[in-house]
Order: C-alpha cells, then sequence, then structure tokens
C-alpha cells in the first residue's frame, strides 16, 4: 500500500521522500522478495543441474567437482535475478519513478568514489587487522570458502555470481527499495539502517567476527546512499571489494 501522512513522522527526510511506500507495506514486499527468490532458484534447480553438469563437463580439477560448483553458482545468479528483478518492480509499484525511488538518478563521480573508497578503507582496515591478529582461524575460516571458489576451474561464473550479481541484487533491494521506506518510521534513517542491515547480514553465513564485518559495511553503504544521495557508490563499493577479494584469493599460492 502506498504511503500516507498517518504512518509517514519523518516526511521532511530527503531519503524517505523518494518512495511511495510505507516501512510495513515495504518490509512485507522485501520478505516475500527474498522467499520467492529462494523458491524460483530452488524449483529450477533440476535445471540448474543439468546446466551446471554440462558446463562442468571435462573441467574438473583434480578433487574438484566443477559440475556442482556450476550448480551452485547458477542456484545462486537465479535468486540474485529474481531479487533484483522484485525490487526494479516494487520501485515502480504505486507509480513511483524506479531511478528516483532506488537513488539510481545520480551519478557517481570519481571523487565521490574515491573518498568512500577511502572511507571504507579506514573502516575495515584496521578491524581485519585486529581479527587476523587475535583470531587468526576465524579470519582463515570465512575465507576459506571462497578460496576454494576462487581456484574452481569455473571460477568465471563464481565471479560473475560474486562480483556482479550480489552488488546489483541485494544493493537493490536493501538499500535501494527498503532503506527509504523503513526511513519513515520514528526511529528515522538509523533506525532504518540498523534493520536493513540486520536484514542483509543475515543472508552472509560466516564467523560472529566475519558477520561483524558485514555489520560494519552495511552501516557505512547506508550512510553513503543518505550522504551522497546515489545507490551507484554502495553498489561500486561492494562490487570493487567483493572483486579484489576474489582476484587475491584467486591467485593466493596454496
Amino acid at each position: 500500500m502506498p504511503d500516507s501522512n498517518a504512518t509517514d513522522p519523518t516526511p521532511a527526510d530527503p531519503l524517505a521522500l523518494r518512495t511511495p511506500w510505507s516501512a510495513g507495506a515495504a518490509t512485507v514486499f522485501g520478505i516475500i522478495a527474498i522467499v520467492l527468490s529462494l523458491s524460483v532458484a530452488s524449483i529450477a534447480q533440476p535445471i540448474h543441474a543439468g546446466l551446471g553438469e554440462w558446463i562442468g563437463r571435462g573441467r574438473s580439477a583434480p578433487g574438484e567437482n566443477a559440475g556442482l560448483v556450476a550448480n551452485t553458482m547458477l542456484t545462486l545468479i537465479a535468486m540474485q535475478a529474481m531479487m533484483a528483478g522484485a525490487a526494479w518492480w516494487g520501485a515502480g509499484r504505486y507509480g513511483g519513478d524506479r531511478h528516483r525511488v532506488l537513488s539510481l538518478d545520480k551519478g557517481l563521480s570519481l571523487a565521490t568514489f574515491l573518498w568512500g573508497l577511502a572511507g571504507m578503507i579506514a573502516l575495515l582496515g584496521p578491524y581485519n587487522l585486529l581479527i587476523y591478529t587475535l583470531f587468526p582461524s576465524h579470519f582463515a575460516a570465512d575465507l576459506r570458502p571462497m578460496w576454494e571458489l576462487a581456484r574452481s576451474s569455473v571460477n568465471w561464473l563464481v565471479g560473475l555470481a560474486v562480483i556482479v550479481g550480489a552488488p546489483l541484487a541485494e544493493e537493490l533491494l536493501f538499500r535501494g527499495f527498503l532503506l527509504p521506506a523503513l526511513t519513515k518510521t520514528r526511529r528515522g534513517f538509523w533506525g532504518a539502517a540498523v534493520g536493513t542491515t540486520l536484514g542483509w547480514t543475515a543472508l552472509h553465513f560466516y564467523s560472529l567476527a566475519g558477520l561483524i564485518e558485514v555489520f560494519m559495511i552495511g552501516i557505512y553503504f547506508a550512510w553513503l546512499v543518505r550522504r551522497h544521495e546515489t545507490l551507484w557508490l554502495p553498489m561500486a563499493l561492494h562490487a570493487l571489494y567483493n572483486g579484489l577479494q576474489f582476484a587475491v584469493l584467486a591467485a593466493w599460492p596454496t
């Protein structure tokens, strides 16, 4: 349902004014979008399995099942496509301009990108150094699954899901679609930032230290959307973060 003044305690917030959705309706829609994404990927599993086996045929390195890896990545890409499509459809559901609702109506300058990158390095650099120093086993455990995928013989498919699919789908749904609507509650922007980031963090499977890092990134990305009024910035930083991690792990000696 579209928003009304009776359920919009902070109508003057520039981010909240971008969307016609109320916080409650957007939350329900977001949950439905995630459930649909999981359901579509599950229903299409036989197709993914066959295509994955075809892609991985004859490619498996010793000890690797390339077909299984390809199947898993195709399932993930199907989920990401459904999630991104749901966010795009929902943004225009009540006559809103999709580019404006999703904060895609403003471009991204190089200076803004570099400032955003510097902030991400300043935030995550010390934290990762601390975790690597105090809990090296947790640090390694979080990286090991991606290390194995990055060194797979079908790692190009892994890269497509991790570097393109994840930033696109996750940013569109959580910080593009949900964040502006949840900003309309009495908790305002920071309540919306925490709520959407908790939902986003729940999609990841890491140690506690890894989940804290994901949460930190999510709060930072939410702040960037509000500060610079563009989703292109967190999408670009998200893709760069995943891409650099993927490239380093793909080239890292055993």
